[in-house]
């Protein structure tokens, strides 16, 4: 297979691999990376293929793998969760709420002991 023809290959494909990828991966850059990869390999590649070779199969099967080796890098390296912040909880958050209800429940409470105290 000439140069020529694996120009024309990338002409006509591109936007075929660089879709697949996109809805692959929904991250436009990491579908261009792995595009960009699929036709650095194909080219490095380009020359053992066959005159009679499926040239668009064998294209998305480069993207595949490569899809996949991503996968499996993300899957051993997951990005870290982010810490939680609880700082809004102290600052006036669900908890003071809370805190304050219990807070006059038991004052409630309190009140009516000491009424049963007294008339006892």
């Amino acid at each position: 297979m000439t140069p020529a023809a694996f120009t024309e290959v990338f002409v006509t494909s591109h936007n075929y691999v660089y879709g697949w990828m996109l809805k692959h991966t929904g991250e436009p850059e990491a579908a261009e990376d792995l595009a960009a990869e699929t036709f650095t390999r194909a080219w490095q590649a380009w020359r053992r293929l066959p005159d009679t070779a499926d040239v668009t199969a064998w294209l998305f099967t480069i993207a595949r793998h490569l899809l996949i080796d991503r996968r499996r890098r993300q899957k051993a390296n997951p990005p870290p969760v982010p810490l939680l912040d609880f700082g809004w909880v102290e600052a006036g958050g669900w908890r003071t709420n809370w805190t304050d209800r219990v807070d006059a429940q038991l004052d409630a409470q309190n009140e009516t002991v000491r009424l049963i105290a007294r008339l006892t």
